[in-house]
């Protein structure tokens, strides 16, 4: 049972029975009076049991729960008068029964959520009862393909990763979109999705059209021209090894550039709020960074010079091996300086609140840093 603000109380009821509820009412379940999250998992006749006694529950969960007590007509009509939204998850281990309990569930019109994952021979008869639906996951589920899709325009959150869509143009009005790992390829028609996923896509090469997604994820797709995404707020271009021009993405707030191998000149990336180069190792000048909030330079094998760094509030410099001045750091709050072997002098890090010098094996005198809140070495 956890608490949360506001006096927000959710509770977790995990393979229970009648007889435990009764054993330990007068321990947990006055707590039922504020409740407004229930989570049940393999429960069956609890449910009914248990769901209706708060006076302030508005949405469970439940996961492997029989659908006897998930369809019963009385029990739906009670949480459909009282407003209670509820979230199913059918999905792997969920699978038994998942035929006859997916038609039971048009009985169920409180669906919130549904979670099919892993599952097979999804229909499209089956889907077209989802359309009212908030939140739908049909993750791996391979019979997906884009005969599904025009019953599921109107979803808020939709997952189909690793599934067999390829044409997508009817999700232009879902809110946020999960295409991972699908032989999508032309993304034209997804500029008005808020967060869109195409990690893995590998057939996804022109991206001009993406440039008001608020939250975009391309790692690891073959992208080239990157110079339409300067308005994104959250951008993960890891992976994207034909990346070479990074000079319009400084108003990007989180970008992440991990393992972009052939990206050189960052000098425009100054205002970006959190920055990842991570393996960036053809990447020499950071001198422009020294505004970026929080920088990651992990294995940039290339820098030697981080005197500018001084302002970075979280820094990781860890196996950059060719760092050897660290004097400029002192006001950096959280540092790592791991595997930082050619680094000796930390004589002006007392300032620093978080600093990591594991594996700086050059460094000996630890006496200025007495007053580093947190110091692993």
């Amino acid at each position: 049972m956890s608490r949360h603000k506001e006096d927000f109380f959710s509770i977790n009821v995990a393979a229970a029975s009648i007889a435990q509820v009764n054993l330990r009412f007068r321990l947990v379940f006055p707590f039922l009076t504020t409740t407004e999250v229930l989570y049940f998992s393999h429960c069956c006749k609890i449910i009914r049991y248990v769901a209706l006694q708060s006076k302030t529950l508005r949405f469970f969960l439940s996961s492997f729960c029989s659908r006897k007590y998930m369809t019963d007509p009385i029990f739906e009509e009670q949480v459909k008068s009282r407003g209670i939204l509820c979230s199913l998850n059918l999905g792997q281990d969920g699978i038994w029964e998942w035929s006859a309990a997916l038609y039971d569930l048009r009985k169920l019109s409180s669906l919130h959520s549904l979670n099919l994952a892993y599952c097979m021979n999804v229909t499209v008869e089956f889907v077209s009862m989802l359309s009212r639906l908030h939140s739908l996951n049909l993750s791996y589920c391979r019979s997906v393909t884009d005969a599904h899709l025009r019953f599921l325009s109107g979803l808020h959150t939709l997952n189909l990763r690793c599934t067999q869509v390829t044409d997508v143009r009817l999700l232009s009005g879902v809110y946020c979109l999960n295409l991972r790992g699908t032989s999508v390829s032309d993304v034209s028609f997804l500029g008005s999705v808020h967060s869109l996923n195409l990690r893995q896509c590998t057939q996804v090469t022109d991206v001009s059209s993406l440039g008001t997604v608020h939250r975009l994820n391309l790692k690891a797709c073959p992208v080239v021209d990157v110079n339409c995404l300067g308005n994104v707020y959250n951008l993960d271009l890891g992976e994207c090894y034909r990346i070479t021009n990074v000079s319009c993405l400084g108003g990007v707030h989180i970008l992440d550039l991990e393992r972009c191998i052939r990206v050189t000149d960052v000098s425009s990336l100054g205002h970006v709020h959190t920055l990842s180069l991570k393996e960036c190792r053809n990447v020499s000048d950071v001198s422009s960074l020294g505004k970026v909030h929080d920088l990651n330079l992990r294995q940039c094998r290339e820098v030697t010079d981080v005197s500018n760094l001084g302002g970075v509030h979280t820094l990781s410099l860890r196996q950059c091996r060719e760092v050897i001045d660290v004097s400029n750091l002192g006001r950096v709050h959280t540092l790592s300086l791991r595997q930082c072997r050619k680094v000796t002098d930390v004589s002006c890090l007392g300032g620093v609140q978080n600093l990591n010098l594991k594996g700086c094996t050059g460094v000996t005198d630890l006496s200025a840093l007495s007053s580093v809140r947190n110091l692993k070495i």
